[in-house]
């Protein structure tokens, strides 16, 4: 018996033992085949978690760049595309991307691939305010004929610096508010604008008024980049206090005394007795008011300090008169009562004094008689809002 006939015995003898491997051979190939064909891509044991700043204020990143590279070849290649041609598509290769533009059936490949890979989403469940400890879940959805494995894998947060915290009332120990000037005008001694933000009513506080406080943004993240975080609100209210008041300044008396002076020589007798008619007056000091002034006083040559510097402390003053007129004539005798206004403009205040030579040319007054004292107040109110009363002694 030749070989041929002992091969064809044996394959007789043992048939259906050889058509069972030959059958589980082809159930073997074929599931590979469907294995292969619809294998999804799984890429989370390729996720680099980086976790950088202070615990408590953390962020998560990953290597999304990469993990978009991995997508991308796969995708590509499960359309047909061959290895080569998708690594040049991937790494953005002007030659293979000019090569696959000239060839139709492979660009219809290629915008299919990415169609799909729009589909794909990569992302943490969180990404900031992060400590030490937290746990951040990665995830990856596709579209449902994209052959990406949906998936999650959990990463512990770790690395991060240890943050230090501060209060706006730790910032006011190093940066104090202090308030200078009078009761009525005070003002915020130079603060410092690159810790707070601008304060309203800053120039015509008063003793007791409530201003509210607030740091500034810059100054929060600066501080933020350095690993100080505030701790609480970035605002916070504080009460006026140590303001001056305007019956303190040492030579008030003499002024008064002076803008009487400009009184009566506005109201000057009169006596006339070949034409018959004289008139006297009675001038009574009612009232007085003061300001903090916004305006330049005169430059005295003499004085060594420059004119800016008398701007941010001079003063207007006026005071209300009540003028009593006694008018008579042959036939008559007849009084009247008016209310009128006088007093000076950008007084300059200089060591606690009052600068009270050459006022001549500062003179103030409405010119105009008022019915009452109240007239008299509401008019110069609406000139000047900030004028404050003040007891002359």
């Amino acid at each position: 018996m030749n070989n041929v006939d002992k091969t064809k015995k044996f394959i007789m003898d043992h048939k259906k033992i050889i058509i069972g491997v030959v059958i589980a051979v082809i159930v073997v190939v074929a599931g590979t085949t469907f294995y292969l064909k619809n294998k999804k891509l799984d890429v989370t044991a390729d996720v680099v978690p980086t976790f950088e700043g202070y615990s408590g204020h953390g962020t998560a990143t990953f290597n999304e760049k990469s993990l978009e590279k991995k997508v991308q070849q796969f995708v590509l290649e499960k359309e047909g595309v061959s290895k080569e041609i998708a690594e040049g598509l991937v790494n953005e290769k002007e030659s293979v991307s000019l090569s696959v533009m000239s060839k139709p059936e492979l660009s219809a490949k290629v915008e299919k691939a990415i169609d799909k890979f729009k589909t794909v989403e990569m992302k943490f469940d969180k990404t900031s305010g992060l400590k030490n400890g937290d746990s951040v879940t990665f995830e990856i959805h596709a579209g449902k004929d994209v052959a990406v494995k949906d998936s999650k894998k959990k990463f512990t947060v770790k690395g991060l610096k240890k943050e230090k915290e501060y209060s706006i009332d730790d910032v006011l120990k190093k940066s104090p508010i202090e308030f200078e000037g009078f009761n009525g005008s005070g003002e915020i001694k130079d603060f410092d604008k690159d810790v707070y933000t601008e304060i309203e009513g800053d120039g015509s506080l008063k003793n007791d008024d409530s201003i509210s406080l607030q740091l500034n943004k810059e100054y929060i993240s600066k501080q933020e980049s350095k690993g100080e975080f505030l701790k609480g609100n970035k605002d916070k209210k504080l009460k006026v206090t140590g303001l001056k008041d305007f019956s303190t300044v040492s030579n008030l008396k003499e002024l008064s005394q002076q803008v009487d002076n400009y009184a009566k020589d506005e109201n000057k007798n009169y006596n006339a007795e070949g034409l018959g008619m004289s008139w006297t007056y009675d001038i009574q000091r009612v009232s007085s008011y003061i300001e903090e002034s916004s305006e330049t006083p005169y430059s005295d040559s003499n004085d060594s300090k420059k004119e800016s510097e008398f701007k941010k402390h001079s003063f207007k003053f006026v005071s209300i008169y009540k003028v009593t007129k006694h008018e008579k004539t042959h036939d008559t005798n007849k009084d009247s009562t008016s209310f009128e206004v006088y007093g000076y403009n950008s007084i300059p205040y200089v060591n606690d004094k009052l600068k009270l030579d050459s006022l001549q040319d500062y003179k103030y007054s409405t010119y105009s008689s008022y019915d009452s004292e109240e007239e008299a107040v509401a008019k110069i109110k609406n000139d000047d809002s900030g004028l404050v009363k003040v007891d002359i002694k």
